[in-house]
């Protein structure tokens, strides 16, 4: 499997993308709370099993969306910090 961010960005592109999915991973995080936060409240008068399904799916996301693209952004940035790439 390639990574564009090896094979074809530039370091200051790896940093913008990884300055975006920080931001995302944070927001994600702060809606889990919430939502913790909900559920720790009984808020919801029925269907109790929403809050869990929101807090399962986001936590899916950070595991399976932002997490891998994370690694290739990391590689990148490790790829290039050692070719010197400014």
């Amino acid at each position: 499997m390639t990574n564009e961010y090896v094979d074809q960005a530039i370091i200051d592109d790896c940093h913008n993308d990884m300055n975006i999915t920080m931001t995302l991973r944070s927001e994600i995080h702060n809606a889990i709370k919430t939502a913790a936060q909900f559920q720790d409240q009984g808020a919801m008068a029925y269907n109790d099993e929403f809050l869990t399904d929101v807090i399962a799916k986001l936590d899916d996301i950070l595991a399976e969306v932002i997490a891998p693209l994370d690694n290739k952004i990391e590689e990148g940035i490790i790829h290039h910090e050692q070719d010197g790439w400014q």
